[in-house]
């Protein structure tokens, strides 16, 4: 949690205002991603309040450094931060539980096929229909690849 010298509001308005006068409109409606913000959306966020950052501060002083600059500043860094963690979570959920497959959708008989097969899963093994399958499934007398 950042804290601010005023509060989060009035941190999130001198951003506004250091945007608008260095001429970078898309930074100023730069908000805090939720969690339902694209990947693409996220590197763009994180991008823009990045450079917006860099071009602030490369044109100030010392002396205009004051606790509203200040706040203004350090509410760009939070939404930063912000889009840090979220990439940081999605590499910790893909660490667990294995990256999204994207592109193993089954939109067609074919890929169906292709994915599940006719094998049997063993050599001895007879492959079996859904009908084998739904015996099996209601304790009625199926194939002995079914019963496994």
């Amino acid at each position: 949690m950042t804290t601010y010298y005023s509060n989060e509001q009035q941190a999130q308005a001198t951003w506004r205002a250091l945007c608008i006068k260095n001429g970078m409109p898309d930074a100023a409606n730069l908000t805090a991603p939720t969690a339902t913000t694209r990947d693409n959306d996220l590197h763009e966020i994180r991008k823009t309040a990045r450079r917006a950052v860099n071009a602030i501060t490369a044109t100030m002083k010392p002396a205009d450094y004051d606790n509203e600059t200040t706040d203004g500043l350090a509410y760009a860094g939070a939404i930063i931060q912000k889009v840090n963690q979220t990439f940081e979570r999605q590499q910790d959920a893909e660490h667990f539980f294995g990256k999204k497959q994207a592109n193993n959708v089954l939109r067609t008989p074919a890929d169906f096929e292709n994915h599940y097969g006719k094998k049997p899963h063993d050599s001895n093994e007879q492959p079996y229909g859904l009908d084998d399958f739904l015996r099996g499934v209601a304790g009625l007398r199926s194939s002995e690849g079914v019963k496994k």
